[in-house]
């Protein structure tokens, strides 16, 4: 089993996480590890996918991109559900960064936020 990317505990969500196949003894968009840089390359959910902050890299396997964050929305349930509609079109915050440090400080940020929703 591989080491998760992010050493932090972003509970109750639930992590999906690829970027954990990034060699961090190699640049970021070194040739071996730019193959894990694409779409869907981390995510949590919370409350049954209720919240969702996605991780997206632009474009994707491009050594030139950037990681998209995007926390969203979804009060309709599961992406399985047959009504579910996106909600990536209107994301309640949306950053941009080039590093898995600053994608770490922008994670912890939206998972604080979901946090607080949860909460009221």
């Amino acid at each position: 089993m591989r080491k998760p990317t992010f050493d932090f505990d972003f509970s109750p969500g639930k992590v999906g996480d690829f970027l954990n196949h990034i060699d961090r003894t190699l640049p970021l968009t070194h040739e071996d590890n730019v193959v894990w840089l694409s779409e869907d390359c981390y995510w949590i959910s919370y409350s049954d996918w209720t919240y969702i902050i996605d991780v997206d890299w632009y474009p994707s396997m491009n050594p030139e991109g950037s990681f998209t964050v995007r926390l969203v929305d979804n009060p309709k349930g599961s992406p399985d559900d047959e009504d579910w509609v996106s909600p990536y079109d209107k994301p309640l915050l949306q950053r941009e960064c080039r590093t898995l440090e600053e994608l770490e400080v922008i994670l912890k940020e939206f998972h604080e936020e979901v946090l607080k929703k949860l909460a009221e």
